[in-house]
């Protein structure tokens, strides 16, 4: 065996790096930059948020997700009210922007959303571009629905329209969600906000995700 090769050999086994060089620092995992898709209803829908949430993030285009209508539910503390969520209705439709990025910033956004004790992430089919496509979607958990819909903050309501206004999105699906917000009276009182803390920017708050207490915990 040549010299070359075995240099070659030690450099590429573990078991003989930490033997030869115990103190040397342990290789850095590389980011996952597989890429996936994800449909956005609410305030992800706006761009500046996503690339906020998720550097990698690349718009794809304005998508459909069939049979399921919008509301406004739960309370989030970082958005002042109830956030946005879906639930199934085969007579409706929810449009939305649909993003590519890759499943480290998946990670990152599941922390923003606030999963999984406020939000869950699961994959659907939505309609774009006349095909259909697998998509990640986020839903607040049933608790948060059943604490009551409501009608959600004026800031918060107003980046989501003007997001779809942007795209040019169809705004009917969030004017019945208000709609069901006015008119489906509450059957238990709203529960107390999850976080304390006070929202410092657009986009809630500006701390690294990766706690509950730094969840931006809305969609």
């Amino acid at each position: 065996m040549t010299k070359r090769k075995i240099i070659s050999l030690l450099r590429t086994d573990s078991v003989a790096q930490e033997t030869l060089f115990p103190d040397a620092e342990a290789p850095r995992p590389r980011p996952d930059l597989r890429r996936v898709r994800v449909f956005a209803y609410g305030s992800n829908v706006d761009q500046d948020q996503m690339r906020y949430r998720c550097p990698s993030a690349r718009f794809v285009g304005v998508a459909t997700l069939r049979g399921h209508a919008m509301a406004f539910a739960g309370y989030s503390a970082s958005r002042s009210g109830p956030v946005a969520t879906v639930f199934a209705c085969e007579a409706l439709d929810v449009p939305g922007a649909l993003y590519s990025i890759t499943r480290e910033d998946l990670a990152r956004l599941d922390r923003f959303e606030g999963v999984p004790w406020m939000y869950t992430r699961a994959s659907a089919w939505v309609i774009a571009d006349g095909k259909r496509r697998r998509a990640e979607i986020y839903r607040l958990r049933p608790e948060h629905v059943r604490a009551g819909l409501g009608t959600p903050a004026p800031a918060y309501l107003g980046l989501i329209v003007g997001a779809y206004h942007r795209l040019g999105i169809p705004k009917d699906s969030l004017s019945i969600a208000i709609t069901l917000a006015t008119r489906v009276k509450r059957t238990q009182p709203r529960r107390a906000p999850l976080t304390s803390r006070t929202p410092d920017s657009t986009y809630g708050s500006r701390r690294t995700p990766g706690s509950k207490e730094n969840a931006d915990d809305d969609e």
